[in-house]
């Protein structure tokens, strides 16, 4: 039996740049679906065209109405047609009525019915829908808070015409871009047919003037070579030279801040440049005062040493002392210390600025806030087994600064900067912050035994000895390192996560109060999770500062080196960043160095 149906036909309106489709009213068996639908926008040519998706279902739901509508009235009029079943005349069965109808040639009655006479019954215009249309590429610029960047985003055709360099000037000068486009970039956006915010302009940031620089006029310690006389005898007692400084003397001088060097953002406006700051000297330093005369002068106020700090230089009353001994007592004083002999056995020496020994150092303990410098050397004792192997010195010197000695015999040596021994260091524990420097100017520098540490150099004419004493050296950042960098990143990833999901909760919960008064509890709730939310963004950027950190000391690491000029024995171990080495023969002097993830040496 027929049924009352649509069926579907397409047309592109090349003015519209639509997909039209027409309901056309048949009695075949045809059924009108989404899938249908599909299969006809694939068979047109039309599946890549960008779906209209709210016509689409007035096109179901309307088709849906007219073909019950339809098919009711199909129904009323072939019952129409129907012979009556009630009427006085006998009638034929169905069967007769059937077989009579053909032998006489009489039509069917649902075959006298036509869609079109329903269609019309129905009085209605024909629906013409569009359902589907072309569209070309779409770029959109966006840009940064600052104005510097430019970002370019394609979204891909559906069925129109791909982005490309025409759409994306064009794109670029509706925005305003007023300097030259990354090329490159652009070119590599559009022959991918489609990108996410891929930087297509850059601007130039203003440069701010350097700050104010600030020039010591004086030195706090001079560290030199021995004087030679005419005949080449060293007089090592003057290695070390002790500054003084007198009332009124210049200390530093403040030099202006820099004018800074002007820019440009991305719509081609100048941005004026910044001057650097105008820092001010450091207030209130012992023994010294901006001259009256001059505001970019510092000036010493009374007699003493000059200790140098980064804007400006205070000058420390200096205690002399002939020796620190028993009769001395420890020394405990703020400023500095010039003791014009020795430092005996068990004394401890602990002032704010520096120490001066113009002879030699025992078995004592020096802590200084500056430097220490010692014109002859420790002598910390002959190390036997058990000390090596408990690890205790006989002397032990502590600077901020740097120390320096003629020579160091088990002696456990920290200095913030530097480290410089001239003849040679036995059995010591040497720490710097930068270097550790053997003979680096004068002397044999000899480094045997113990350990020595330091970031940037470990420096010796001669490391290890004939006796193949373990010496153990390393440099570069500490060996976890890069395992404190990766749990950082791994951290970040698993905050980035958790602030994904409270930010979804916390969304949900804003979603609820646009449309209704939010409880007191679901207010706090939501309070809650912004709390939780920003403590989450403060410790990522705690990380993110940890990150910076972390790979500074790595890029810093991979120029670390030690180095054996003269001689390098066997048993002289070296660590840079997890690698190791150890000499296994005695050799020639070289470099000691990291080289992908190993410890590599070099003559």
């Amino acid at each position: 039996m027929p049924r009352f149906a649509f069926s579907l036909e397409l047309h592109f309106d090349t003015a519209s740049r639509k997909v039209l489709a027409k309901l056309r009213p048949t009695l075949s068996p045809v059924s009108l679906s989404p899938e249908v639908l599909k299969a006809k926008l694939e068979d047109a040519g039309f599946a890549d065209f960008s779906s209209i998706q709210e016509a689409r279902d007035r096109l179901f739901e309307v088709e849906a109405s007219l073909r019950e509508k339809g098919q009711k009235i199909y129904d009323e009029l072939l019952k129409r047609l129907q012979p009556d079943a009630t009427g006085s005349e006998p009638h034929e069965s169905s069967q007769d009525a059937e077989h009579a109808s053909e032998a006489e040639g009489e039509v069917p009655p649902e075959q006298k019915i036509t869609a079109k006479q329903v269609f019309d019954l129905l009085k209605i215009e024909p629906l013409v829908l569009a359902v589907a249309e072309q569209k070309d590429a779409e770029i959109q610029i966006t840009a940064s808070n600052d104005e510097l960047s430019a970002y370019m985003t394609i979204v891909p055709p559906q069925g129109g015409h791909p982005a490309d360099r025409k759409m994306v000037v064009k794109a670029l000068k509706s925005f305003g871009i007023g300097v030259p486009p990354l090329e490159k970039e652009i070119a590599k956006a559009i022959k991918q047919g489609q990108c996410d915010r891929v930087l297509v302009a850059q601007g130039r940031a203003a440069k701010k003037g350097r700050a104010s620089k600030f020039e010591a006029l004086v030195t706090d310690q001079v560290s030199s070579g021995p004087s030679i006389d005419s005949k080449g005898n060293a007089n090592y007692q003057d290695i070390n030279q002790f500054v003084v400084v007198e009332p009124g003397q210049g200390l530093m001088r403040r030099h202006p801040p820099g004018g800074g060097k002007p820019g440009q953002d991305i719509y081609g406006k100048a941005i004026p440049a910044e001057s650097g700051d105008l820092i001010p000297f450091t207030a209130n330093l012992e023994g010294a005062e901006v001259a009256p005369h001059d505001p970019n002068l510092m000036v010493a106020t009374q007699k003493g040493h000059p200790v140098i700090q980064e804007r400006g230089i205070a000058v420390d009353p200096v205690l002399q002392l002939t020796n620190v001994s028993l009769a001395t007592g420890n020394i405990d004083y703020d400023g500095s210390l010039h003791v014009k002999e020795d430092v005996a056995d068990g004394m401890k020496i602990e002032v704010t600025g520096d120490v001066i020994v113009d002879g030699v150092v025992g078995k004592a303990t020096i802590i200084a806030g500056a430097s220490v410098l010692i014109q002859q050397g420790l002598i910390g004792g002959v190390p036997s087994e058990e000390d090596l192997e408990a690890g205790t010195f006989g002397a032990e010197i502590t600077a901020v600064k740097t120390v320096a000695a003629r020579f160091s015999s088990k002696a456990k040596i920290k200095a913030g900067k530097e480290i410089q021994i001239n003849e040679y260091a036995i059995h010591c524990d040497l720490n710097a912050g930068d270097r550790v420097l053997i003979g680096k100017k004068t002397g044999k520098g000899s480094l045997i035994g113990g350990q020595a540490r330091a970031f940037d150099l470990v420096y010796a004419k001669t490391l290890g000895s004939t006796g193949s004493a373990i010496t153990h050296i390393r440099v570069g950042a500490p060996a976890d390192t890069v395992d404190r960098l990766r749990f950082a990143a791994r951290s970040v990833r698993q905050k980035l996560e958790s602030i994904g999901m409270l930010e979804k909760d916390l969304k949900a919960i804003q979603r609820r109060g646009e449309q209704v008064q939010l409880p007191a509890q679901s207010q706090k709730m939501a309070e809650d999770l912004d709390r939780q939310i920003a403590q989450l963004r403060d410790e990522i950027s705690e990380l993110h500062r940890l990150e910076d950190e972390l790979k500074a000391l790595l890029i810093r690491s991979k120029k670390s080196s030690v180095v054996g000029k003269n001689k390098v024995y066997q048993n002289v171990i070296v660590d840079i960043l997890g690698g190791s080495l150890r000499t296994k023969e005695d050799t020639i002097g070289g470099t000691f160095h990291f080289d992908i993830r190993r410890v590599v040496f070099e003559h």
